[in-house]
């Protein structure tokens, strides 16, 4: 598991390295606006001519690779202080009541994660670097609660058959 990058409030941009100093954060406040508008689950944009994931909180976040893409995991709530826990809560969680949030092409990678607010030259410095095989991936997201003091946002990109 990767992570985690904090936010100072604004959601989270998840966008191809080649085009990060493109993304001006803040300090362009249509498209900032633009990325704030939600929903909070998360969705896929366009930015600079490609595709980028959108997740609506400000939450922990972290990534967790799997095999044919991988798991954003937003912490909402979580008893403990102890990644390993929360890698383990995760070595299961539900395959059913995914929802569609859209399709993300890749065709440049690595991906980062980042603070919205911050413009793109500030972001490698609080940034999950996230590698992904050229393709195209579903987008679902799920919200996961596996004991009373745990809420997961969920956001899984699944690398699509050709």
């Amino acid at each position: 598991m990767i992570g985690p990058v904090s936010s100072l409030g604004g959601p989270y941009i998840v966008l191809p390295e080649t085009i990060v100093n493109a993304w001006p954060g803040a300090a362009e406040a249509a498209a900032y606006e633009e990325i704030c508008r939600g929903p909070d689950k998360g969705r896929v944009a366009r930015i600079a001519e490609r595709d980028a994931v959108i997740l609506g909180t400000p939450d922990p976040l972290y990534f967790l690779p799997k095999a044919n893409g991988g798991v954003l995991v937003r912490v909402v709530s979580f008893d403990a202080d102890d990644d390993d826990a929360l890698a383990e809560i995760l070595q299961e969680f539900p395959e059913e009541s995914w929802e569609q949030l859209g399709v993300l092409q890749v065709v440049d990678s690595p991906y980062l994660a980042f603070d919205s607010a911050m413009g793109g030259g500030d972001a490698a410095s609080d940034a999950l670097s996230i590698d992904l095989s050229r393709g195209s991936y579903a987008v679902t997201s799920t919200t996961f609660m596996p004991d009373d003091e745990t809420e997961l946002l969920l956001t899984r990109l699944q690398r699509q058959a050709e």
